[in-house]
């Protein structure tokens, strides 16, 4: 089932309609001519926001409110626009196509030009996926980005590759769109390299296996190609390697300490970093542990722990039971650490 979501600029929508297949990005610092490709904008903390569920029931609004309280708590040096990615931590999986695109549709029209957009994408079975791409595309503010999903059931690295560069230049050639890949296995890690050097339209990746991929990723890909940490906000070492940015899923409990992190590296003071860090540590430990089984759970868990009313993560979602009590009476400490970073 494709998973995914929105975001690009409203003007873009133009040029994609008159069959141009140029795009415009709004960037940091202004906006790029058309036709140049500004990737600047993913060196940023990209947050992973978990969608709200009540009862088992999808809640479409929420969202809406959760995207505006992460674009106004951003504490990124230098007016940096934070990064919304609607992906795995989100259950994309386990939400309905229509929902999805109402995700979003919702995502783009809260943000506008104000975050940069990355939409979550598990591109099987092709057809389908590529309809709801296109689908994305349409939307009068399509996604900046498109990150590509470890791909289920039985597959090969050759086989990945081959789907991964077809994918991204009939989209990238016919409607601008720009990709980026999410590598959960090392094993896929020279099959990635090729795919990302060889193709204009993937622009970069997010490694979610070990801080030694970072180093192999950037010693081999072209220096305009991004290399992004995936695995949460202990991410000094990984940027001590070259990552240059990193994703998050906590943003939302606590955007202060997620940006501080992130402003650490960006000035060089990894021991800085490593300090910001431990104010996390305890709540990434649990969210990691046992093959990431409250990775989605003990995020909605703190937000209920604290009471917070600026944010919306509902009850619970599918397949992602609540932590059991031990776990919650952890994740209460940690709380009381991170509400000041709220």
């Amino acid at each position: 089932m494709p998973a995914f979501f929105s975001a690009v600029l409203p003007g873009d929508r133009a040029a994609r309609n008159s069959g141009c297949s140029c795009h415009r990005f709004s960037t940091i610092a202004g906006t790029s001519e058309a036709g140049e490709i500004v990737t600047e904008d993913l060196e940023t903390v990209i947050a992973i926001p978990p969608l709200p569920f009540r009862g088992g029931v999808f809640d479409r609004e929420a969202p809406r409110k959760n995207v505006r309280y992460l674009i106004h708590r951003n504490f990124m040096a230098g007016r940096r626009r934070r990064a919304i990615g609607i992906a795995g931590t989100s259950l994309v999986h386990h939400v309905r196509e229509e929902d999805l695109l109402e995700v979003m549709r919702v995502t783009g029209e809260a943000a506008g030009q104000e975050a940069v957009i990355i939409a979550g994408l598990v591109a099987t079975p092709p057809p389908r996926a590529r309809l709801f791409l296109q689908q994305c595309m349409n939307l009068d503010r399509p996604p900046d980005y498109f990150l590509l999903m470890p791909i289920p059931g039985v597959c090969n690295p050759d086989g990945i590759e081959s789907e991964f560069t077809a994918l991204a230049r009939d989209f990238g050639d016919r409607s601008g769109a720009r990709f980026i890949l999410y590598m959960r296995s090392s094993d896929l890690l020279d099959a990635y390299i090729r795919t990302i050097a060889s193709s204009p339209h993937v622009v970069g990746v997010k490694v979610g296996t070990r801080a030694e991929d970072i180093a192999l990723m950037r010693s081999a890909l072209p220096s305009d190609k991004k290399v992004l940490w995936g695995v949460g906000d202990r991410a000094t070492e990984a940027a001590r390697l070259g990552s240059r940015g990193h994703t998050s899923g906590i943003t939302l409990i606590c955007p202060r300490a997620c940006d501080d992190i992130f402003n650490a590296y960006r000035r060089g003071d990894f021991d800085a970093a490593v300090r910001m860090e431990e104010v996390v540590a305890e709540f990434e430990e649990i969210r990691f542990m046992e093959s990431r089984a409250y990775n989605y759970s003990a995020v909605v868990a703190a937000a209920q722990l604290a009471g917070f009313t600026d944010i919306d993560l509902g009850d619970g979602g599918p397949f992602n039971a609540a932590p059991p009590p031990s776990m919650l009476a952890r994740l209460a400490q940690c709380v009381d650490r991170l509400k000041p970073y709220h």
